[in-house]
C-alpha cells in the first residue's frame, strides 16, 4: 500500500511541474524498502558529562574522559536477519592524535566557533543477547568481504551483525539488547576559548541494514 501511495504522489507533483511550464522535464522518483520484517532501534537515554570542570583538562593534548555506558535494543516485528551501520553528523570536527587508519572508528564532538572540540569511540560490549540468549557480535565491511570476528570498535564503514556463540553467520532475531562502551577526548584547552562555554555536541545514527 505504501508503494501504491509513494506513486500517486510522485505523479501528482508531475503533473503540476506540467501545468506551470516550469521546465520541460521533471524527475520522478519511486523509493521504497520492502523487507521481510521492519526493526526499530533505540537507546535507553543520551552520553551526558553534565558539567566538566576547565581545570581537570590537559592544555597541551586532549584529556581523555572517564568511560560511559548507553543500553540498546532492537525490537523486530518478525525474525529476520540484519546488522547494523553508524554514520557520524560530525565527522568533520574530529580531532587528531590518532593513527589514520583508525579514521573510520572516530567520531566527532562538533565546534566551538572554528574550533574543534574533541571526538569519541563508540565500542560494543560483549555482553550482546538475541532473543534473550547470548550472541556473538561479528563484522565484516560495507563494501562486502567475510564476516570475522575481534573488532570491538563500531565504525562508519563496516557493518556488526548477530549470530550464535562460535558461529560467523548471520542470525535471525526479533529482538537484541546491548550496551556501547563511549571513550570520550577533549582537544587541548590552548585550542578552544575557555572564557566562553564549550558545547559537546556529538551526533551518530545507528542505521538497520537487513541482510
Amino acid at each position: 500500500m505504501k508503494i501504491v501511495r509513494n506513486v500517486l504522489i510522485g505523479s501528482a507533483c508531475l503533473i503540476g511541474a506540467t501545468n506551470a511550464f516550469a521546465s520541460e522535464s521533471a524527475d520522478l522518483r519511486v523509493k521504497g524498502i520492502i523487507s521481510p520484517a521492519a526493526c526499530t532501534p533505540a537507546f535507553s537515554g543520551i552520553i551526558d558529562y553534565g558539567s566538566i570542570d576547565p581545570t581537570t583538562l590537559n592544555p597541551d593534548r586532549p584529556t581523555v574522559l572517564p568511560r560511559k555506558q548507553i543500553s540498546y535494543t532492537i525490537s523486530c516485528d518478525a525474525a529476520v536477519s540484519f546488522g547494523t551501520t553508524w554514520t557520524d553528523s560530525r565527522n568533520d570536527s574530529v580531532i587528531g592524535g590518532h593513527d589514520s587508519s583508525f579514521d573510520d572508528y572516530v567520531y566527532g564532538l562538533g565546534f566551538q566557533g572554528t574550533n574543534k572540540i574533541g571526538k569519541y569511540i563508540l565500542m560494543i560490549d560483549p555482553s550482546t543477547s538475541g532473543d534473550g540468549n547470548k550472541v556473538n557480535v561479528i563484522y565484516r565491511p560495507k563494501a562486502g568481504g567475510e564476516w570475522m570476528n575481534g573488532n570491538e570498535f563500531m565504525g562508519t564503514k563496516t557493518i556488526h551483525a548477530y549470530a550464535t556463540p562460535g558461529s560467523l553467520t548471520p542470525g535471525s532475531y526479533t529482538s537484541i539488547a546491548g550496551k556501547l562502551i563511549v571513550e570520550t577526548y577533549i582537544a587541548a584547552t590552548e585550542t578552544l576559548d575557555m572564557s566562553k562555554t564549550v558545547e559537546l555536541d556529538g551526533l551518530a545514527t545507528m542505521s538497520m541494514y537487513y541482510l
